[in-house]
């Protein structure tokens, strides 16, 4: 499916199939994960994406090709393919934040699979063997792919660049693909977790997962309901799925002083502001989270695996209406992920 004109619908096309490098492999996709980001490249707000173009960075598939010079990865592995096409030598890539790489947008073939090189939209893509990880046992295609951003990235913003303990309190915002994971991560980790949406079939989804306490900001008076959840203080942490400045605001308001709140969601042109003085007295943590590291989605897999976490998805399309899905994704969205296959 092509993106021949931002913000025009993808046409279905015959390209050619992709051909490795010695350093690559072909996979044949057999789902990819539909994210907002989505949206957001066919629109054009992502200044990296060239036209024409295939959108898709959440893909899992079986290797079909492998390039002269790959050894660990062989023809039939059933993966997910890392959208990060990185370096894999410079100091970011050398402490495993490959999603940091200093080169990713200044090296001919490296990039993000989906929003600036061709993603998973398709029958088929490449990238090299060293960004393709193995899918357990157990785990289907569709749960790896989803498992590429849905549930990696708020691993990422767990594990990694949050600092929750067990018994926290954690108040999670927004419940949609990535919040619906980041919930169940954050129990997963020991936390005790309020989750907030504006949407009350998210927030009963939540509750079926096993989500401690939900509430929705639309009808109901959050902070008093964290004063009382925590006898006064505040949460711990919060981690913001949705980002805006209303839930960032909000995330402010309910945080504990010495709390950290960790940022995922973002939208293109929007700033917030915030007393800088508040920050200071309350020294108050706040972090970004820009989706996740190749260890990230291993272990993402992992609690797949291990039932862990449970992947939602909600729908699963054939490739040809990734049109139709878009649309319903920016109208009225789904329950966790929808999945699109070739």
């Amino acid at each position: 499916m092509v993106l021949r004109e931002f913000d025009r619908p993808l046409s279905l096309e015959q390209v050619p199939d992709p051909k490795p490098s010695p350093e690559e492999v072909v996979v044949r996709v057999k789902a990819c994960g539909v994210c907002y980001t989505d949206v957001k490249v066919s629109k054009g707000q992502v200044a990296a994406t060239r036209l024409p173009h295939i959108l898709g960075h959440e893909i899992a598939g079986d290797v079909v090709e492998v390039g002269g010079s790959v050894k660990d990865v062989k023809i039939g592995d059933r993966c997910l393919v890392y959208e990060y096409l990185s370096c894999g030598e410079c100091i970011y890539c050398q402490s495993g934040r490959e999603n940091q790489c200093i080169h990713l947008l200044q090296r001919e073939g490296l990039g993000r699979l989906g929003l600036d090189k061709p993603g998973g939209y398709a029958e088929y893509v490449k990238a090299p063997a060293r960004c393709v990880a193995l899918i357990p046992d157990g785990v289907s295609y569709e749960a790896a792919g989803i498992a590429a951003d849905a549930i990696a990235t708020p691993y990422h913003a767990i594990r990694d660049n949050g600092h929750l303990v067990p018994g926290s309190k954690v108040m999670t915002i927004g419940a949609g693909g990535l919040g619906i994971h980041g919930a169940q991560i954050a129990r997963h980790f020991g936390g005790e977790v309020l989750a907030l949406d504006i949407d009350d079939a998210k927030l009963n989804l939540a509750r079926g997962l096993g989500v401690d306490r939900t509430a929705n900001p639309a009808d109901e008076d959050i902070p008093a309901i964290v004063r009382e959840w925590t006898n006064g203080l505040g949460c711990d942490n919060v981690f913001d799925f949705t980002g805006t400045p209303d839930t960032l605001g909000l995330a402010l308001k309910c945080l504990k002083n010495v709390g950290e709140l960790v940022i995922v969601g973002y939208t293109y042109g929007e700033d917030f502001r915030h007393p800088i003085q508040q920050l200071i007295s309350r020294e108050i943590t706040i972090i970004g989270c820009r989706a996740s590291t190749f260890r990230d989605q291993r272990e993402a897999m992992e609690l797949l695996a291990d039932e862990a976490v449970k992947p939602v998805i909600d729908k699963v399309f054939p490739l040809e209406q990734a049109n139709e899905v878009l649309e319903e994704l920016k109208t009225k969205g789904f329950m966790g992920r929808a999945v699109l296959v070739p």
